[in-house]
């Protein structure tokens, strides 16, 4: 099939990950050397990034029947570069630290899960999901089993493998059904599928979609197939936590909008209740299990189950409206996004600095302040962000949230959303009183590492940490950036 050079200028910055990929495995092939591995991944996904205003007024574009780019899925594809770019910069100095023979595969597998996220997010085919999909989860086992001097990271790469496994054979099933019962892989036929209410008189089509829904759970870590998140956390370095927690979200979200838009129209409240109930249990689940969790790599997978299940109400809340407000979702997520980037790479910064996270006591953080006082002032208010207090940026989302609850009578989701922010309250300030108290490990020593990179390393933190505060007290910023 010939593909245009319209269509060819749309997928610009998925052609520059291809060809960084190739250039990457023909060069670890021939020689070693991470300094220059670093440079290439990290020059890829900014210029990647920078292509994205050269593609913006050439859409929306359809690319053979398998992709759809438009500007909706760009902001999507900035998201997913974005997290590609921070996880790179703040993985190279625990690289560079540790002892491994293999260090440059790391940022080859990173591109090639990126390269299936952005597959995901612009997917409009059944079968290029799948594969996008498989192209994103593959690579993260390479990747969480990275750290081959954790005991714990071998049986978590193997709980990811067979769980993952497991998803995708869910999703196989799930793509026979589908095909038997309307005869076609494309999402625009699903939809009008959907539409023509063939989940209420096509067992075949029902089982199909159960199986779909199962396996897009799994991978936003929903409940009940959330219990092997925080498993798999536990055994995963924590320089991979910011790619891990969100990468599968942000990817999964635009193609979940495409679905989800066009739920309405059989108007099932059964469903409704159904995908409410998984939610309220996914944030009180995770929201009580942090409050007797003293494993900070634990705390941080039952976070990613509670802000899983964020996401997903911010979607149900929508089809309350009879169409999808993109605006709404888009500033709830650059929300969730800035603190989650500020939270993760703090601690990142901190096991570099003070390799205190390779026991993963929570206890190894007290009295933190009086040893970094600067990385302990910014992980407070990216706590409080994650929190939802005012006057930080975490506070616009959650105020999206109640106020579509409210308007909306959603009093299962409701019951969740008030659970989870008290108990979400408790557990920040568990921690922050936890960072400022006094001094117990007086053992905390600096790793010898490249002083100036770490300045750099810092000044990104304290960026992220200027815009919590500047669009947390001025968010009308966020609304002329997200106009449509």
């Amino acid at each position: 099939m010939i593909i245009n050079a319209l269509e060819v200028t749309a997928m610009l910055p998925f052609f520059i990950l291809i060809f960084s990929i190739l250039f990457l495995t023909l060069f670890i092939s021939l020689n070693r050397n991470i300094l220059f591995v670093f440079i290439t991944s990290i020059f890829s996904l900014f210029i990647s990034l920078l292509s994205i205003p050269f593609i913006y007024f050439k859409l929306p574009q359809n690319i053979s029947v398998l992709f759809h780019i438009d500007i909706i899925s760009i902001n999507y594809i900035c998201m997913i570069l974005l997290i590609s770019l921070i996880t790179c910069i703040f993985s190279y100095s625990w690289l560079q630290s540790s002892s491994y023979v293999n260090k440059e595969e790391f940022y080859l597998l990173l591109l090639l899960s990126t390269l299936g996220s952005i597959v995901v997010a612009i997917s409009n085919h059944i079968f290029s999901f799948f594969l996008g999909i498989e192209l994103l989860s593959l690579p993260l086992l390479g990747l969480i089993g990275y750290d081959l001097q954790c005991k714990k990271s071998l049986n978590s790469t193997f709980k990811f493998a067979i769980l993952s496994s497991l998803s995708s054979i869910f999703f196989l099933l799930s793509i026979v059904f589908l095909y038997l019962s309307i005869g076609s892989l494309k999402i625009n036929n699903l939809i009008n599928a959907l539409e023509l209410h063939y989940l209420k008189n096509n067992l075949i089509f029902l089982c199909g979609n159960v199986f779909f829904l199962s396996s897009i759970l799994f991978k936003l870590s929903i409940f009940p197939f959330h219990l092997w998140t925080a498993s798999v956390y536990n055994g995963s370095p924590m320089s991979i936590f910011l790619y891990l927690s969100n990468i599968s979200k942000i990817a999964l979200m635009y193609f979940l909008i495409q679905i989800f838009s066009h739920l309405y129209f059989f108007n099932n409240k059964k469903f409704y209740f159904f995908l409410q109930t998984i939610i309220f249990f996914s944030i009180f689940l995770g929201s009580i299990r942090i409050i007797f969790e003293k494993n900070i790599k634990k705390i941080l997978g039952y976070l990613s189950i509670i802000q899983s299940g964020y996401l997903l109400s911010i979607l149900i809340i929508n089809l309350c409206f009879n169409v999808i407000n993109l605006q709404i979702i888009n500033i709830y997520l650059i929300t969730y996004l800035i603190s989650n980037i500020g939270i993760f790479s703090v601690l990142t910064l901190i096991d570099i600095k003070w390799n205190i996270s390779k026991i993963n006591k929570l206890s190894k953080y007290k009295g933190l302040f009086w040893k970094d006082p600067f990385l302990t002032i910014m992980m407070t208010i990216f706590l409080l962000s994650v929190a939802g207090f005012p006057l930080t940026i975490g506070f616009i989302g959650k105020l999206y949230l109640l106020t579509g609850i409210i308007n909306h009578n959603l009093w299962i989701l409701g019951l969740g959303f008030v659970f989870g922010s008290v108990l979400g309250i408790l557990n920040c300030f568990r921690i922050i009183t936890l960072l400022y108290s006094s001094l117990e490990y007086a053992s905390y020593k600096i790793n010898m590492i490249n002083t100036n990179l770490i300045y750099f390393l810092h000044s990104i933190i304290f960026l992220f940490f200027v815009l919590v505060i500047f669009l947390g007290i001025f968010p009308k910023y966020l609304f002329i950036f997200f106009k449509f």
